[in-house]
């Protein structure tokens, strides 16, 4: 399994509004130049040579996962509602990105979902907030 480049978790709190349609605009908004498709709860956005996607976990095991990745990072300042998420939006890009020429890209996937309210930006490899 490749590890990621570029990988990052969107909590989604209960009162989120988070929806993958309106994720969908705001992500093309955000990309224009950039390819966007979506398969299920699965967003692709694609550039020549790299890819990012984004998958909706909503299944009844996600709150478990929330509460173990909340156990693993007790300092994180947001924990506690890291916990309670049910849902989340896991984004993870594999493709190497050695000059980081998509960096900003990743950035703006992730200010697109900041606009949904409800949203809790989580780097899993650190446990540090975005």
């Amino acid at each position: 399994m490749a590890v990621p480049n570029y990988d990052a978790i969107a909590f989604l709190r209960d009162d989120s509004d988070f929806d993958l349609d309106a994720a969908m605009h705001r992500l093309a908004e955000w990309l224009p130049a950039m390819q966007l498709a979506r398969r299920g709860k699965t967003i692709s956005i694609a550039a020549p040579g790299w890819r990012i996607n984004l998958h909706l976990a909503e299944e009844p095991s996600d709150l478990e996962e929330s509460r173990d990745i909340a156990q693993a990072f007790p300092d994180c300042p947001r924990s506690q509602e890291i916990s309670s998420c049910r849902r989340r939006v896991d984004i993870v890009s594999t493709d190497p990105d050695p000059n980081m020429d998509h960096f900003n890209d990743f950035v703006f996937v992730c200010q697109a979902l900041e606009e949904f309210k409800g949203v809790i930006l989580f780097e899993p490899q650190t446990g540090e907030l975005i």
